[in-house]
């Protein structure tokens, strides 16, 4: 069943069975309605706002951690020109 044949309200008497007035197997399936189209489209914005968040992330991450390497690489430089300095001492 479509969703907007599950949220319609019924409409006929006391019968709740879908055989004798136009049962759901002879209808054409009916186009969605703006309310699907606007659940859809809320979806897939969503969806393509969490991606845009989490590459801002995984770049913000990739930068810090260059910059970090580069840190600890000029540490490393500057930790044994004082070391070869002491050594000579």
């Amino acid at each position: 069943r479509c969703r907007w044949e599950e949220s319609k309200p019924s409409t006929g008497g006391g019968s709740s069975s879908s055989g004798g007035n136009g049962g759901s197997s002879s209808t054409p399936e009916t186009p969605e309605t703006p309310a699907d189209s606007k659940v859809d489209l809320s979806a897939f914005a969503t969806t393509v706002i969490g991606l845009v968040a989490g590459a801002v992330g995984f770049l913000t991450q990739q930068v810090k951690q260059r910059w970090y390497l580069q840190d600890m690489t000029n540490l490393e430089c500057l930790v044994e020109v004082l070391n070869e300095k002491n050594d000579k001492r």
